[in-house]
């Protein structure tokens, strides 16, 4: 009988432990979801915020960026982290609108590649037109990192505490990523 109220205990322990820190991760956003914002409104965000960075997902429409979305941004983890030190803003390289980013107009490029593209997502992707790409910005606007393709929401998780926690200034990011593992 005393071993089976140790085992009663033991898991209403863990039952609570587990909700209390589930609930922690999901209380930084409403739904315990990322928060997207638009390319046009990060100027703004950085005037309200300028210590967080921004993770922008450069896009197209096609099943890997689509499956990016779902796969990789679904995550409390991500969410929590998004929250906290980043602005995210999803970009579709089709997009048509002008764009004003500190002082420049940013406009759609017919003649890019075979189908357009717009000005910034060039820009964004220092030519290189992989879908997805996820850019790291500074609230300068500079960017910090780029990385081409898909990438899980582990790994995902890994680059947002690089970034956000200020890894990137002291530690090399394969040191850094062999501890996240």
């Amino acid at each position: 009988m005393k071993r089976l109220s140790t085992v009663l205990r033991l898991l209403i322990w863990l039952i609570i432990a587990g909700l209390a820190t589930s609930s922690t991760r999901s209380n930084y956003t409403s739904n315990g979801k990322v928060n997207w914002i638009e390319m046009s409104e990060l100027s703004q965000a950085f005037e309200k915020d300028s210590s967080k960075l921004a993770l922008v997902v450069v896009y197209a429409d096609d099943g890997w960026s689509k499956r990016y979305f779902i796969q990789s941004f679904t995550d409390t983890s991500v969410a929590y982290y998004a929250d906290k030190y980043f602005h995210f803003v999803k970009f579709a390289k089709e997009i048509k609108d002008t764009i004003r980013l500190k002082g420049h107009d940013f406009v759609y490029n017919y003649n890019a590649g075979r189908r357009g593209a717009h000005q910034l997502s060039i820009q964004l992707l220092d030519g290189k037109m992989e879908f997805p790409t996820t850019v790291i910005l500074n609230s300068e606007f500079q960017v910090l990192q780029r990385l081409p393709g898909f990438i899980d929401h582990r790994k995902l998780v890994c680059l947002l505490q690089y970034f956000g926690e200020g890894h990137n200034k002291t530690t090399p990011w394969k040191e850094f990523e062999e501890g996240c593992k």
